[in-house]
């Protein structure tokens, strides 16, 4: 949100200077992203009337003006073309400077001298873009200085968090730092409801509320002698500082009462609206409706619209109808002022793509004290600026104001900031807030929080605002005593990581995706799916890393990066018999080519080639042997197939694995001892099984482990060789070579007791598995 200094100071006396009210902010939790400079210093840029133009004789593109200013005429040079005789411009004498830093002076263009320069909203730095030079109203004098229209101000862009509602007005940012002590509020006059006068208390229209869940509160009222124009400068100005495009007079005033109170409002031409009798109503299904957009949008019955009697007039809270938009032939109008449900507003806003300034602040819940004080603020604008007279009105519906009561306790405050606290500084700090102190015993106060500070509900919200205001810097800092064990989580975390770690020393890069999928598989009823997606593309919770894995692998591919080896860890959700089960897992994905030049700097000698389910198996093997995954914790190792994607292609091999963690990280990890280097040689013999093909190394692998030889170090497969023809060895049968290492700790051994050893080893298993052995 963008906010002006200088309207700002409308209610706020500003004590401290910019740069202090900058760190406040955003020490408090407002982050301030940017602080801009607007307006004009330069008293030589003025006001000025065209008084005859032509074209000019050596440019077609370029006019020949002749500029009065109420003293004398001056001749300009001017490209733009969207001004006529009798128009009033910005004019920049010579010598002046534009706040860009651009000096102007007396100079010849193509021939023709230019006493001067006609000036766009963009080169006075009072806009981000303009289109042509800057046309202002004619009942500004002429020779006015531009500074006085459009004095220096400074702008400064707010980040406001989604709890802070309150904070999306102008009185809202000058009730927080007033609490921040950068300045003392002023005494402006308070919005009541007497303040309309008796034609706003008179029984004129009738509201009908269907579902008052979604619509407690609405108020409307109709005002006359509407007249359509440009809204005055001071007017048009501060809605342009704040970021929003002046449009007519009379919604140029609906908007700025929203930023002033923060309190959305909408205008409806009366005449067209057709009726005296509102109808607040639930949509049906299939209803069309066509917004101020110019677009059609197909309703359903989540949605809550206002109709007359004939059609929808508007969809509630979000946009108005272009049906009753308020035009430049408007001269009555009824004014809607209401409250609304913040889930139904976001449901809608979100279903149907639609984001306004009023759907914005309705779905962050908007103050209920508010829409009747933010009607009586606009009527009265409207018969300031363009001479309205009000009707009558009407209300229905009440809201039913929060009371209940928040406790604090002193003791609680100081054991969490470790900071001592007076009960004066606690009441003056929350009084500031708006909270009412309801009841105070010798150790505890109880508060009632205001209206527009729905997120202040329990005690250690209080505790947050105080912290705000006193400052965190004042909170000191503590190191504990003694040592702290690390926790369960904080184990796993370290373990979790640790994988991470090893995966990148593998060549692997770490992905994190959403966990939000689009809805492929409509007919599965196990599917876990969102009431109110923010997008089609979000709608279901992800049972697997697949999908959001390939995604990503198929960027890479088409942006040049043909080797993949991805992996994802993170949280998967089922569900189980109508409850939802969140599980981590490990996601791999490698695909594509490798042995790449220009990713690994290879040798010359190394040729390209397609990945291959060994690739993956390499990893497998690593994580299954070298970092303790179990089997039973692998829960997909396949070959990824177009098909089985639902509309996601995959143009290269692509090869995935999936293990659940939660056993994994929770299983003690034995502490690595230190081995000392061997200090006698040691002794190689191969043996060459002879084995059905059905037989699997593991197995053997295990039988040979169940021997329990003595001095056998390690043991390697190293060959595997299959017999088609039968010529070496039958074709249902393979080979196996191993390749056996054998040391002994504190001496060298002899061949003969090696093969005597292998000897042995070779009638072990010729008995337990029924092979032979290749000589």
């Amino acid at each position: 949100m963008k906010i002006s200094i200088n309207w700002l100071r409308d209610y706020l006396e500003l004590e401290k200077p910019l740069a202090l009210i900058v760190e406040k902010l955003t020490l408090g939790g407002v982050e301030v992203e940017e602080v801009n400079e607007i307006g004009i210093e330069d008293e030589k840029i003025v006001v000025g009337e065209i008084v005859s133009w032509r074209p000019h004789p050596n440019a077609d593109k370029l006019r020949l003006c002749e500029v009065f200013t109420g003293l004398e005429k001056f001749s300009i040079v001017c490209g733009a073309k969207n001004f006529d005789v009798g128009d009033r411009v910005a004019l920049a004498l010579p010598g002046a400077v534009l706040p860009g830093g651009l000096q102007i002076g007396v100079k010849k263009i193509r021939g023709e001298t230019s006493y001067g320069m006609l000036c766009s909203e963009k080169e006075l730095g009072l806009s981000g873009e303009s289109q042509g030079i800057m046309i202002l109203s004619k009942e500004i004098a002429l020779g006015t200085s531009l500074s006085s229209l459009f004095p220096k101000d400074t702008i400064l862009d707010l980040e406001i968090t989604p709890n802070r509602s309150d904070l999306l007005c102008y009185i809202g940012i000058a009730r927080e730092l007033a609490a921040f002590g950068v300045g003392k509020l002023k005494s402006s006059r308070a919005f009541q409801l007497a303040s309309m006068g008796e034609g706003l208390m008179s029984s004129y229209g009738r509201v009908t509320i269907e579902n008052k869940k979604k619509c407690p509160l609405y108020s409307g009222c109709w005002v006359e002698n509407i007249r359509v124009g440009p809204s005055p400068i001071w007017l048009a100005s501060r809605l342009k500082a704040s970021g929003f495009k002046p449009i007519n007079a009379v919604v140029d005033i609906t908007n700025y009462v929203l930023l002033e109170t923060g309190q959305p409002l909408h205008a409806f031409d009366a005449e067209q609206f057709g009726s005296q009798n509102i109808i607040v109503r639930d949509a049906q299904k299939g209803e069309l409706f066509v917004g101020l957009d110019g677009k059609e949008y197909i309703l359903d019955e989540r949605d809550l619209v206002i109709a007359s009697p004939h059609q929808i007039e508007a969809l509630a809270g979000v946009i108005g109808g272009k049906a009753s938009a308020v035009s430049s032939s408007t001269t009555s109008i009824l004014l809607e002022s209401a409250w609304f449900e913040p889930f139904t507003i976001q449901q809608t806003s979100n279903r149907l793509g639609i984001v306004t300034e009023a759907s914005y602040r309705f779905a962050r819940r908007v103050d209920p004290q508010g829409v009747i004080p933010g009607r009586i603020r606009a009527v009265e604008l409207l018969e300031k600026v363009i001479g309205a007279k009000l009707v009558g009105g009407t209300i229905e519906g009440v809201i039913e104001t929060r009371k209940n009561s928040i406790r604090l306790r002193k003791q609680k405050l100081e054991k969490f900031t470790a900071l001592s606290w007076s009960q004066p500084v606690i009441e003056e700090k929350l009084k500031s807030l708006g909270l009412l102190l309801k009841h105070q015993t010798e150790k505890e106060t109880y508060w009632e929080a205001p209206s527009f500070r729905s997120d202040l509900e329990i005690e250690e919200d209080l505790i947050e605002e105080l912290v705000r205001l006193r400052g965190l810097a004042d909170i000191p800092s503590r190191i504990p005593f003694g040592l702290a064990s690390p926790s369960a989580s904080e184990k796993e975390w370290a373990k979790v990581f640790e994988l991470k770690q090893a995966l990148a020393s593998k060549g692997y890069q770490e992905c994190m995706t959403i966990p939000l999928v689009a809805d492929e598989k409509k007919q599965e009823e196990d599917r876990i799916s969102l009431s109110n997606p923010a997008s089609n593309y979000h709608v279901v919770l992800r049972k697997s890393f697949l999908r959001s894995l390939v995604e990503v692998a198929n960027t890479n591919w088409r942006r040049g990066n043909k080797e993949i080896r991805i992996f994802e860890i993170g949280t998967l959700f089922f569900n189980n018999k109508g409850k939802v089960c969140e599980e981590q897992r490990l996601g791999i994905l490698v695909g594509g080519e490798t042995n790449q030049l220009d990713t690994h700097k290879l040798q010359w000698s190394m040729k390209q080639r397609k990945i291959d389910f060994y690739d993956l198996k390499q990893l497998v093997d690593f994580l299954e042997q070298k970092k303790g995954f179990l089997e039973e914790d692998r829960k997909e190792l396949f070959l990824v197939r177009s098909e089985d994607l639902e509309g996601l292609a995959v143009d290269f091999p692509c090869y995935y694995v999936e293990y659940t963690l939660e056993r994994w990280k929770r299983k003690n990890e034995e502490l690595p001892t230190y081995r000392p280097l061997p200090t006698q040689p040691s002794i190689r013999r191969d043996i060459a099984l002879i084995v059905d093909k059905e037989l699997k190394h593991k197995e053997i692998l295990t039988e040979i482990q169940n021997q329990e030889i003595p001095f056998l170090e390690s043991v390697e497969l190293f060959d595997l060789f299959e017999d088609l023809e039968g010529v070496r060895i039958p074709k249902e049968k393979k080979s196996l070579a191993y390749a056996l290492t054998f040391r002994a700790k504190d001496r060298t051994l002899t061949d003969e007791e090696v093969n005597a050893i292998v000897i042995k080893l070779k009638e072990g298993l010729r008995k337990k598995l029924s092979c032979s052995f290749r000589e």
